[in-house]
């Protein structure tokens, strides 16, 4: 047994080197790749991307009121969406960020082949966190670094603050862990005798301080804003079960059953995360409160959130030469790459947007015309789509802006009286009026008709004509749908 043993461990041993993981990293890129070519951009992706695109810096960091977390995405994407660059650019610089922490995991740690391959094709960090381009994209590339740095971070004091400040702006999430891993290290900073202790520290401190302030002007007024639409689509499973859903162990069916699972696994993780390393451990505790307080009072836990909980045990046990540790980080890895299949398959085969095939419903309209965005949740992914320059107007809002606004107002129904008065306001200005509404499919019920009261009376009178309404078999699939009206403009008729 233990021959068989040791020749097992030699062989894999021997497939960890230099020229395999170059070619399961090339797999990764060309998989990641493949599926990007498959996945339709929806609203959350769509959302930053505009709010880059339309706004000047001062704006997209006044606009974080209405976001729940920091501008530090928008900022990465605002050079390029303003110069014009397709909307596939956010899914390229989403896996950029996130390949880069796979070359991280397959070349820089210590893991066997076989955690790496796992950990590098879970869902959570392929497709949630790679193929789902939005801020969290941000979070596995600069966990790497902190793992590169960590045992560095007194040689390269100000690389480390650096690290954790941005950390810290990629989600409010995040703040549990940047906030415990400062505190430690400035406590370490001051106890450290040298001759530059005193300049080191008054530059950290300072660092930390503006990062700080920054975040707070972003965070503190979207509390109230974020509430206001969390407390619209917040269900009633429970924080535990959603947990559960995630590590998908579906044959568990007892609610009470899936509980304990979770709550063994969260107390397993904490327990060895002390074991490796104290100071480690005080940071995962205290982000695993933090996390579990925020979802608590603001919104259900999304499977992205709790892939981030994964990786954040990930890279602080990375070096554990505790076999039971790296026994649970491939059992869990295992796990997860059984529910890929589920992610992945979806995404390829089906859309879970209707929002580019809307998009070229639209897409050659001329330039003398004008949107108009009614009672519409989804709108941003079918406008980040569109390639040609036109104007815009949101009823809700009664701004011109793409993207939506999460408050009282973004949120409002807007009467048949407000679209028939706009519509007067530009009949005259404008030779195409288009009228746009889109849902998320899924929060409403399935025997809904193509729209809202408005555009059922619009149409029964004849002042529109239908253009474009998703087709069934994507309702069944996906998540947003469109439809999309034309203004019969009589007088230009006549």
């Amino acid at each position: 047994m233990k021959k068989l043993k040791k020749i097992v461990s030699n062989f894999f041993n021997k497939l960890n080197n230099k020229y395999v993981l170059s070619v399961i990293f090339i797999i990764y890129l060309l998989f990641s790749i493949f599926v990007m070519s498959k996945h339709e951009f929806w609203t959350d992706e769509a959302q930053a991307w505009l709010i880059a695109k339309d706004l000047s810096i001062p704006e997209i960091f006044s606009a974080m009121k209405y976001e729940g977390h920091s501008c530090l995405w928008h900022l990465i994407l605002h050079p390029f969406a303003k110069l014009g660059f397709p909307i596939i650019t956010l899914g390229i610089i989403s896996i950029l960020f996130v390949s880069i922490y796979v070359f991280i995991i397959l070349f820089k740690t210590k893991l066997n082949i076989v955690t790496k391959i796992l950990i590098v094709f879970s869902p959570g960090i392929f497709y949630k966190l790679g193929i789902i381009s939005r801020c969290y994209s941000l979070i596995p590339f600069l966990l790497g670094l902190f793992y590169l740095i960590y045992n560095k971070r007194h040689e390269r004091p100000y690389l480390y603050t650096l690290i954790l400040c941005l950390l810290a702006h990629t989600h409010i999430i995040m703040c549990g862990f940047v906030g415990t891993a400062a505190i430690i290290f400035l406590i370490e900073c001051f106890k450290q005798k040298n001759k530059d202790k005193f300049k080191k520290n008054i530059i950290i401190i300072l660092l930390f301080t503006i990062f700080l302030i920054l975040l707070l002007l972003q965070i503190i007024p979207s509390l109230y804003n974020c509430s206001i639409v969390s407390n619209k689509v917040i269900n009633d499973i429970s924080y535990l079960d959603q947990i559960y859903s995630y590590i998908n162990f579906y044959n568990f069916k007892n609610p009470l059953i899936s509980r304990v699972i979770v709550i063994i696994y969260l107390i397993i993780s904490i327990v060895f995360t002390f074991i490796n390393d104290r100071k480690k451990g005080i940071i995962y505790t205290v982000f695993l409160i933090i996390f579990l307080v925020i979802h608590l009072f603001w919104i259900i836990i999304l499977l992205e959130r709790i892939a981030i909980v994964f990786l954040v045990f990930f890279t602080l046990n990375y070096d554990n030469k505790n076999k039971f540790v790296i026994l649970l980080i491939t059992i869990i890895s295992i796990i997860n790459i059984y529910s890929m299949n589920y992610w992945i398959y979806n995404d390829i085969k089906y859309s879970a947007s209707d929002s580019y095939n809307a998009s070229k419903k639209i897409d050659y309209i001329p330039n003398d015309s004008i949107i108009l965005i009614i009672n519409s949740s989804r709108h941003p992914s079918l406008m980040a789509y569109l390639e040609n320059d036109i104007d815009y107007y949101n009823l809700n809002t009664k701004r011109h802006e793409r993207y939506i606004t999460w408050n009282k107002v973004g949120g409002r129904t807007v009467t048949i009286e407000e679209i028939e008065k706009i519509i007067r306001k530009y009949e005259k200005k404008y030779n195409n009026i288009y009228l746009i509404k889109s849902i998320a499919w899924n929060f409403y019920s399935r025997n809904i008709d193509s729209g809202d009261i408005a555009f059922t009376m619009l149409l029964n009178e004849g002042k529109i004509k239908h253009i474009y309404t998703t087709s069934n078999n994507i309702k069944e699939s996906g998540i947003e749908v469109y439809y999309i009206y034309k203004y019969i403009n009589k007088k230009r008729i006549s």
